[in-house]
């Protein structure tokens, strides 16, 4: 068993962790299960960082062993997201006050620190968890139109879920990587898919897209210096989010002005 941890961070993929890992302090990495574990400290916080792999099923699994084995005082779900409304420009940072579960409907409230179970409200900003890559814009529309979500992933319902049967205190912070209008190419899609399902998956998916269409690397090379910036975006929201909590903590009268 390990130490209590203040916050545990639970990302699909590296490449959306890296801005954090890299402000690591004291930072190890633990690995059990099929899953890797990096604990280290940022801004005075003990922080414990899952990478769970894509999809709900990845998430919650991690989010629960992250839960059992590091007892984080809060969790927060951080990474990409695609923009399901036309006011949402490329690497816009996003925190969503209502999770939508595409699977089902279901809601949870997300502007009270546990999430809670709710009927979809309108009036929210809200992310809808989907079930699998949404490609296409008409897609990104055509769930814009059914939802009201204006962003979308594939992991969050199933983290804040998790932390509302266990009354974990939550966030959910996402950048926006591609926006209403950017399709995504159908051999990146196949990439993306694999990713997180062991290495000969993912490896055979990118060889084969290589293969049948060269131009993919040009699109690769795109993709990456996307995520780069989206990334470096995520580190410094959670990095800022981190040092307002442990002002409002030092100070609590400023809590009541906060509004939290």
């Amino acid at each position: 068993m390990f130490p209590s941890v203040d916050i545990g961070f639970v990302f699909a993929l590296h490449q959306e962790s890296v801005g954090i890992l890299d402000r690591l302090k004291h930072s190890r990495k633990t690995r059990g299960n099929g899953w890797t574990f990096h604990t280290g400290s940022v801004g005075g916080f003990s922080i414990t960082l899952v990478l769970s792999g894509v999809g709900q099923n990845n998430a919650e699994e991690a989010t629960k062993i992250l839960a059992d084995v590091f007892a984080p005082k809060m969790i927060c779900s951080a990474g990409y997201a695609g923009g399901l409304s036309s006011r949402l420009k490329q690497f816009a940072l996003c925190v969503p006050e209502q999770v939508l579960r595409e699977s089902d409907g279901q809601a949870l409230d997300l502007s009270s620190p546990i999430p809670r179970k709710t009927v979809p409200m309108l009036n929210k900003f809200t992310l809808l968890t989907a079930n699998d890559v949404v490609e296409s814009p008409e897609q990104k529309r055509a769930l814009y139109a059914q939802t009201g979500a204006e962003i979308v992933d594939m992991e969050t319902f199933a983290v804040a879920d998790v932390c509302q049967s266990r009354e974990i205190p939550f966030l959910a912070f996402r950048v926006i990587l591609d926006t209403v209008n950017d399709p995504i190419p159908k051999d990146i899609k196949l990439i993306l898919d694999n990713m997180g399902k062991g290495v000969s998956r993912f490896t055979g998916a990118l060889l084969g897209s290589v293969w049948s269409r060269p131009s993919v690397v040009l699109d690769l090379v795109s993709l990456k210096q996307r995520a780069f910036t989206a990334t470096e975006r995520l580190a410094q929201f959670a990095i800022a989010e981190l040092l307002r909590r442990q002002t409002l903590a030092e100070k609590p009268y400023l809590l009541e002005r906060d509004g939290t």
